[in-house]
């Protein structure tokens, strides 16, 4: 029997990234945790964010360090916190517009434009 890995890989995908800046402040954000991860992969063409890192780091942890960065998250392949599907796509723009004005100033502010 091969042993258990100490790390696992999180995908979340992002909503609104278009520029280095936004990858940059992604980065950061997620360098920040702790324990922090050992590999994060930002790409703007999939929109999607990978992050390897120690089952410490929970995907809800790295979800919301994304969200404090002023991004939105549409979903995760698998969602282990949580008990209930994804979001639909529809469901998710209904749910960021309450929020969208002032998420959107933080992200703004990071963005080199």
């Amino acid at each position: 029997m091969e042993p258990q890995s100490s790390e696992t890989t999180t995908t979340v995908f992002v909503s609104n990234m278009h520029c280095g800046s936004c990858v940059k402040t992604i980065e950061d954000a997620l360098a920040s945790l702790s324990p922090s991860p050992s590999v994060v992969d930002v790409s703007i063409v999939t929109q999607s964010v990978t992050v390897k890192h120690m089952h410490a780091l929970t995907p809800a942890m790295i979800k919301s360090a994304i969200d404090e960065a002023g991004f939105d998250i549409l979903s995760t392949p698998i969602d282990e916190s949580t008990s209930h599907p994804p979001l639909s796509w529809s469901g998710s723009i209904a749910r960021l517009s309450a929020f969208a004005s002032s998420k959107q100033m933080r992200h703004l502010d990071n963005c080199v434009q």
